[in-house]
């Protein structure tokens, strides 16, 4: 009886969201979500090229404006193109037995 206990908990959070996708949302609480989304993706591994800008031009001086932009254009760069690889080429991928999306939205960390 307590396998079956243990086994019916874990699934409530997994009900809970299967119950919350099937509802219509407004236009301001779509707006959070999606903003909330934004913090998901660009959290952890998106914000890493942040620290690079501050080591550019640690050591050299900054020559023109131009090093400025290159320097900034490549952390704007790596920031879209490293998320965009990630969700598009392995998380979109990932198959659980036909249940690869779902995976996503309880395991953001692949």
């Amino acid at each position: 009886m307590s396998n079956l206990t243990v086994h019916l908990e874990s699934q409530i959070p997994f009900l809970i969201f299967c119950a919350y996708v099937n509802q219509a949302l407004s236009f301001w609480p779509t707006l959070a979500l999606s903003f909330k989304t934004l913090g998901v993706v660009y959290g952890d591994m998106g914000t890493s090229p942040l620290y690079v800008f501050a080591d550019v031009f640690s050591k050299v001086p900054i020559g023109s404006d131009d090093d400025v932009l290159g320097a900034l254009s490549l952390v704007m760069y790596t920031i879209a193109i490293i998320p965009l690889a990630k969700y598009v080429f392995i998380v979109l991928k990932a198959n659980d037995n036909g249940e690869g999306k779902k995976e996503f939205h309880f395991a953001p960390e692949l």
